[in-house]
């Protein structure tokens, strides 16, 4: 089962949207800490905790140091956050 924490409430820098929480998508069990990488659960942008644990948008240097393995990761997590959303919005229209 994935793990979720509670994070400070905050809005998503790109969508607006509030945050409260993170959730692992592996098995380490642990909460997130400075400077690792989350993806909002409704617009799917690629974040970065920063020393509030807040989530900020990456600097260009952040993206630079992602290897074409975490790009492709990201990718395909973004895939799964659009396809929840669109069920979720096709479910709420019927």
């Amino acid at each position: 089962m994935n793990e979720r924490t509670r994070m400070p409430r905050c809005a998503c820098p790109y969508c607006g949207v509030g945050l409260d929480g993170a959730t692992s998508m592996n098995k380490r069990k642990r909460a997130p800490g400075v400077g690792d990488l989350s993806l909002c659960g409704y617009c799917a942008a690629l974040l970065v905790f920063d020393d509030e644990m807040k989530p900020r948008k990456p600097r260009a240097d952040e993206w630079r140091r992602l290897s074409d393995i975490d790009l492709m990761i990201v990718r395909e997590l973004q895939a799964v956050v659009e396809s929840f959303r669109r069920k979720h919005e096709a479910a709420t229209k019927s």
